[in-house]
């Protein structure tokens, strides 16, 4: 995909977001992903302009194929953590894997999960 056309859709979907209400934004981010991978993009394209791995691109269409466009507006399919919860989970991230206990800096998945479990009470 052309750089140009990849930050104009980049922009496009930013100002998108703003104005979707959070309950929202993620069935019109899978819609969106439908959308794009029927244009022909790949998985990797399309998670990088909607800001999710490409196995993630992959379990939405693949709800769209065997659900139809429904299946991708369902609200079955919910966001564990709330934007609030997202943005505090973002700023505990920055502080540092340190801060929290751990004995080096970095991130792990394992660390990332008990932090989620931690701080939300999330099993």
């Amino acid at each position: 995909m052309p750089k140009d056309h990849e930050e104009n859709e980049s922009k496009r979907l930013e100002s998108e977001r703003s104005i979707i209400s959070p309950d929202d934004e993620l069935g019109n981010r899978r819609l969106r992903a439908w959308q794009l991978q029927q244009k022909g993009l790949t998985y990797r394209e399309i998670a990088k302009l909607l800001g999710v791995s490409a196995s993630t691109v992959s379990k939405w269409i693949k709800l769209g194929r065997e659900g139809g466009i429904e299946a991708l507006r369902s609200s079955d399919y919910k966001q564990v953590l709330t934007v609030a919860q997202l943005m505090i989970l973002a700023k505990d991230l920055d502080q540092g894997a340190l801060a929290f206990g751990f004995p080096d800096d970095e991130w792990t998945a394992e660390r990332f999960n008990w932090l989620v479990k931690h701080r939300f009470n999330i099993e």
